[in-house]
């Protein structure tokens, strides 16, 4: 969640934000123009999130502009820069398994300094930024100035995505909540209540070892020439491989246990047939290549339900 509290000295406010993190269920959240200064902002992040880890921007800027705090059973995150008007970090959604670079903005109000901040997330993205809209439910609305009946609405609090993230992420909505103590309307991102689009987690499977490209995949995968740092370049070679091999188990493997059912089957039709005609050359034959393919296939299925029975 982020949310402009316009201000969390008052205990009444972060009693507010505390309730608020606690009936969305909420993990991560970015407070921004909290105004808590240097020499208080522990005492408050205890006070509010007692064993959450958090950073701030207040060495850019003296007045409390942008707070990031989170859980860290839930979340692993680690500062990649800060200025006085974001804060960029690097996420691992836990449950996800997912990485991604997530930016907190808290923009000035002037237009040449604002320039400064789309140059930054230009040097954060290392390229033109792409952004898009992230699908928003809730109010149209995320801010009013609150001036009886003639009052202003606006939308100004935004969440943007890029198209990596469309392509290697599930799919996310971003709601907008009531604004409660604040002018400004919280606004919550998550998941979409669709289960089949949650990525699941890599896991290797003991049947692709008997594929006979297995090997040559993975000497490919490892031997794939790239630059950069030792470490990054393993990083990078062992993506490639969860890629190559999950394309081996899709073109080879997906219906492994459909697969060896049909092959019963197939094989039990065969022997029936056998049993009414035992002199049959023709039969005889089927039968031996379909019982070749029954025990690869049983073989297999055998293996997959050792593996699952182990990690279950």
């Amino acid at each position: 969640m982020c949310w402009n509290v316009r201000g969390l000295n008052a205990p009444n406010k972060q009693n507010e934000v505390k309730l608020k993190c606690n009936k969305e269920s909420i993990g991560m959240v970015g407070l921004v123009e909290n105004k808590i200064k240097v020499t208080k902002i522990d005492n408050v992040a205890n006070m509010l999130f007692g064993g959450w880890n958090f950073l701030t921007n207040l060495e850019h800027h003296y007045n409390g502009r942008v707070w990031l705090t989170w859980r860290p059973d839930l979340f692993q995150i680690n500062l990649v820069s800060s200025n006085a008007q974001a804060i960029t970090c690097q996420v691992v959604h836990n449950a996800l398994q997912a990485t991604f670079l997530l930016t907190v903005v808290y923009a000035f109000n002037r237009r040449g300094e604002r320039k400064a901040l789309w140059n930054y997330l230009e040097i954060v993205s290392t390229e033109n930024c792409g952004l898009l809209e992230l699908p928003t439910k809730g109010s149209r609305y995320t801010w009013s100035d609150k001036q009886g009946n003639d009052r202003i609405f606006s939308k100004i609090d935004w969440v943007f995505v890029n198209t990596d993230w469309l392509n290697n992420m599930p799919a996310f909505s971003a709601q907008v909540l009531p604004e409660g103590i604040s002018d400004h309307c919280p606004v919550k991102i998550a998941p979409l209540d669709d289960p089949r689009r949650v990525r699941q987690p890599f896991q290797y499977c003991n049947v692709w070892s008997s594929h006979p490209s297995f090997l040559d995949n993975v000497n490919e995968g490892w031997h794939r020439s790239m630059e950069g740092y030792t470490m990054m370049k393993v990083v990078k070679r062992i993506k490639w491989l969860k890629r190559d091999l999950n394309s081996l188990n899709v073109e080879h493997f997906r219906n492994i246990l459909t697969e060896a059912e049909e092959d019963r089957t197939a094989l039990h039709k065969i022997q029936l047939q056998l049993q009414a005609n035992p002199t049959n050359a023709e039969l005889q034959h089927k039968e031996r290549a379909q019982y070749s393919e029954f025990k690869r296939s049983s073989y297999l299925a055998e293996i997959f339900f050792q593996q699952r029975s182990k990690a279950t």
